[in-house]
C-alpha cells in the first residue's frame, strides 16, 4: 500500500515538472516573439543596429559597375595597370605580345590581295572570252567555262576577306580597353606571364558609383518604393554624410529568411565621404 502511494506521488511530481516545463517554453516562445516582433532588438538575419528602440538598418556599400576583364586572345603579358590605378573609360588597361597577331594579318592580307588579282583576271578573260565568242572564234562552252572561274574567283575573295577581318579582330584583342571609368581592383596576371584567352587578367571597379543591397522585412520594404531617398550615416557621424535613392526592390521572398532584398544607389554628399567597403546605416523611415 505504502509503496503504491509512494509511486503515485512520484508520478504526480514528474507531472507537474513536465507542465511546468511546457508553460517555460511557451513563455520564451513568447518572449522572443514579443522582442523581434515589436522592433526592440534587430532579426538576426536582418543588417540593423538598434537607435533608441527602433531598428535602423545598413549594410556595406560596393561599387555599381565591377568587372573582370579577359583577353579574346592568348598571349603573354606585355603590359598591365598596376592595382589601385586611375583609369579612364576606352584607355588599354592591358596587353599581350601582338607580333605573332601582326604576322598572321600581314599574311591574310597577302592572301586578299592575291585572291582579288586573281577576280580581276577571271572576269577579264570572261570579257576576251565573250567578244570572241561573238565573234564565232570559240565555241558557247568557252563563255560557261569563263563564268565558272569568275564565280570561283569570287569565292575565294569573300574567304580571303573573311580571314583577313578575323586576323585585323585578332590584332585588335592584343590589349583590353576599360569599358568605364574607375579604378583596378585586382591584377590576375603579372608581365611576361601567360595570360589566356577568357581567363581573368583584370579587376576594375567604379568606386564613385555606389549601391547599397540589404534584406529587409516585408512590412519595411512595403513603406518604401522606388525614388524613395534617405539619409545615410557613417562610422561615429551625427549628420548624413550623403543619401540613398531606392534603385530596385526585388519581387521575390529569400526561402531561407523571408526578407526582401532592396538595393539602393549611394551618393555621397562630397568626394571621399563614403568609401566602397565601407559599412553604412540608412535614416530610419
Amino acid at each position: 500500500m505504502r509503496s503504491g502511494c509512494k509511486h503515485l506521488g512520484k508520478s504526480h511530481i514528474m507531472k507537474k515538472s513536465l507542465i511546468r516545463g511546457v508553460y517555460v517554453f511557451l513563455f520564451r516562445i513568447c518572449l522572443i516573439f514579443f522582442i523581434f516582433g515589436t522592433g526592440l532588438y534587430p532579426h538576426p538575419c536582418i543588417g540593423g543596429e538598434v537607435e533608441g528602440g527602433i531598428i535602423r538598418h545598413g549594410g556595406v556599400v560596393s561599387p555599381l559597375k565591377r568587372a573582370r576583364l579577359s583577353f579574346k586572345v592568348s598571349g603573354v603579358v606585355r603590359s598591365i595597370k598596376e592595382e589601385g590605378s586611375h583609369i579612364k573609360r576606352g584607355e588599354s588597361v592591358a596587353a599581350i605580345d601582338c607580333d605573332r597577331y601582326e604576322l598572321l594579318y600581314e599574311n591574310a592580307k597577302a592572301s586578299y590581295d592575291s585572291a582579288l588579282i586573281s577576280l580581276e583576271n577571271a572576269r577579264h578573260s570572261r570579257n576576251k572570252t565573250e567578244r570572241m565568242m561573238k565573234e564565232s572564234i570559240l565555241a558557247p562552252i568557252a563563255l560557261k567555262e569563263a563564268e565558272f572561274s569568275v564565280a570561283s574567283s569570287e569565292a575565294a575573295l569573300r574567304q580571303a576577306e573573311s580571314r583577313l577581318e578575323i586576323s585585323l579582330l585578332d590584332k585588335e584583342n592584343c590589349s583590353i580597353a576599360a569599358p568605364f571609368s574607375g579604378v583596378v581592383v585586382k591584377d590576375y596576371v603579372r608581365e611576361g606571364e601567360y595570360a589566356g584567352a577568357g581567363s581573368p587578367a583584370i579587376e576594375i571597379a567604379d568606386v564613385n558609383d555606389l549601391e547599397l543591397v540589404v534584406d529587409l522585412p516585408v512590412g519595411d520594404v512595403a513603406r518604401l518604393s522606388v525614388g524613395k531617398r534617405l539619409g545615410v550615416y557613417a562610422g561615429s557621424s551625427k549628420e548624413p554624410v550623403g543619401y540613398a535613392e531606392v534603385r530596385k526592390i526585388m519581387p521575390l521572398l529569400d526561402a531561407g529568411s523571408g526578407l526582401q532584398q532592396v538595393r539602393w544607389r549611394v551618393y555621397p554628399d562630397r568626394q571621399g565621404s563614403i568609401l566602397a567597403g565601407e559599412y553604412i546605416e540608412l535614416e530610419r523611415w
